[in-house]
């Protein structure tokens, strides 16, 4: 918990917990023994004077039988500021999807990164920010990470390029961190990871990484640039997407020879 630096923001959780706690008809001397705060802790809280940490939120959550709203609210707090707006938009459809399908050809899709590569990543881009602060980024991209643990899970399809396994973000010993998390994640049965070669015989990646999102009533479509993602959700681009998505499945290595390649490359040399 904290006092410090707390934004404006904050009152908007804080007036979510006052409305769950309300409606289970708990008062904050009933809640504080359930979440482990104080009742003085829980009225900051409630009034936007402090932040709880990961575990006090969900713990809140639990408490309060949200089923995850206030975890999202939180979540939605702890990122302002720090996660660009289109961004935090693909995460909230993310979360309601019954599949996603990646294609990265630079990085390790988010949702299958390792703590240690997340990091990495984050320090690389934000230079000026302080350990809190890339602590704070890196446990943003594991709470995305939860949708695993839904009663129905999505089916996740990952594309990447091989030159994403090789390259070495980190250093050694974060990428072979996130090698044996792969190998870890691909052995799940929702997810089907396949590694586009060096060397395919056609290459239908060429404009750049994308993910598809379905739901249970449409599908979207969305699209990184440099410093954002850009949600698509034109008929014929989704469609082309689909397409695009289809034929790089079919040039890409099966998801046993993927799985054998990430194993080589986690105990060979770096």
């Amino acid at each position: 918990m904290g006092l410090k630096k707390i934004s404006p923001i904050w009152g908007k959780y804080g007036s979510d917990v006052r409305k769950w706690r309300k409606a289970a008809k708990l008062t904050l001397k009933d809640l504080a023994p359930l979440v482990g705060l104080s009742e003085a802790s829980l009225s900051y809280v409630e009034n936007g004077k402090m932040s709880p940490k990961d575990d006090h939120a969900a713990k809140i959550d639990a408490a309060l039988g949200a089923k995850g709203k206030l975890l999202q609210s939180w979540e939605r707090c702890s990122n302002h500021g720090l996660v660009p707006v289109g961004f935090r938009k693909v995460v909230d459809i993310e979360k309601e999807a019954l599949e996603l399908r990646f294609y990265q050809p630079v990085l390790v899709p988010g949702l299958v990164q390792a703590p240690e590569y997340a990091k990495a990543l984050f320090a690389a881009d934000r230079p000026q920010a302080d350990e809190e602060t890339i602590e704070r980024l890196v446990q943003g991209r594991l709470q995305r990470q939860k949708i695993f643990n839904r009663l129905e899970r999505p089916i996740v399809c990952v594309v990447v390029e091989e030159s994403v396994l090789r390259r070495l973000v980190g250093g050694v010993p974060a990428m072979r961190a996130q090698l044996a998390h792969l190998v870890d994640v691909i052995g799940k049965r929702w997810v089907r990871f396949q590694v586009l070669p060096r060397t395919p015989r056609e290459h239908p990646g060429f404009p750049g990484g994308f993910r598809i999102m379905v739901l249970e009533d449409q599908t979207v479509v969305s699209a990184e640039h440099a410093f954002d993602e850009v949600l698509i959700e034109d008929p014929d681009q989704i469609r082309k997407a689909v397409s695009v998505y289809g034929r790089l499945q079919g040039e890409a290595l099966s998801p046993h020879d993927s799985l054998e390649l990430v194993r080589q490359l986690e105990q060979g040399e770096l």
